[in-house]
C-alpha cells in the first residue's frame, strides 16, 4: 500500500495521489459475462484492468475465460480488499 502511494506522489504529486477521480463501483457477474462476449476474450488473450478496484472484474474475466491478466490500482484500501 505504501509503495503505490509513494509512486503516485512521486509521479503525480500529493494532491493527485489523494484525489478521488471516480467512485468505485463493483462489477456484476452479468457485466463480466457481457464484457467477455463483447470483447471476444479468448484463453490466449491478456486483459489489462486499469483501476481494478476490488479486482472483481479482472478476477471474474480470468476465471470465466481462462486468459491471463494484469491489474493496476492506486487506492491502497481497495488493493487490500482485493
Amino acid at each position: 500500500r505504501k509503495r503505490a502511494r509513494e509512486f503516485a506522489e512521486d509521479k503525480l504529486g500529493t494532491t493527485a495521489a489523494d484525489a478521488n477521480y471516480s467512485p468505485f463501483v463493483a462489477t456484476s457477474k452479468h457485466q463480466i459475462s457481457r464484457l467477455i462476449d463483447l470483447a471476444s476474450i479468448k484463453p490466449e488473450d491478456v486483459v489489462c484492468d486499469l483501476g481494478f478496484g476490488d479486482a472483481s472484474l479482472i478476477c471474474g474475466v480470468l476465471e470465466a475465460s481462462g486468459c491471463n491478466g494484469l491489474g493496476c490500482e492506486i487506492d491502497g484500501n481497495l488493493v487490500s480488499s482485493a
